[in-house]
């Protein structure tokens, strides 16, 4: 795989399987794994209540997922 080193004014330093090369980039976004957090969805939780956690409050998912998830829930209701 490819191994982030340092993130430069020019873009990003990486070392990957040829040796380390830098990636020109004017922005550098990092996506670095998550855990869900949803306090609400436990108030919520009681009987008579239909609640529906969709997209990543649930657990981390593709954005796909999380689009069909809120669909559903919406066509439910």
């Amino acid at each position: 795989g490819t191994r982030l080193l340092e993130i430069t004014e020019a873009g990003l330093l990486v070392m990957d399987p040829n040796g380390e090369r830098e990636i020109p980039a004017d922005t550098v976004v990092l996506a670095l794994g998550a855990s869900p957090f949803n306090p609400l969805a436990e108030v919520l939780d009681r009987p008579g209540l239909d609640v529906r956690i969709v997209g990543d409050a649930g657990g981390i998912g593709r954005a796909y997922e999380a689009i069909h998830q809120g669909f559903e829930a919406g066509r439910r209701l």
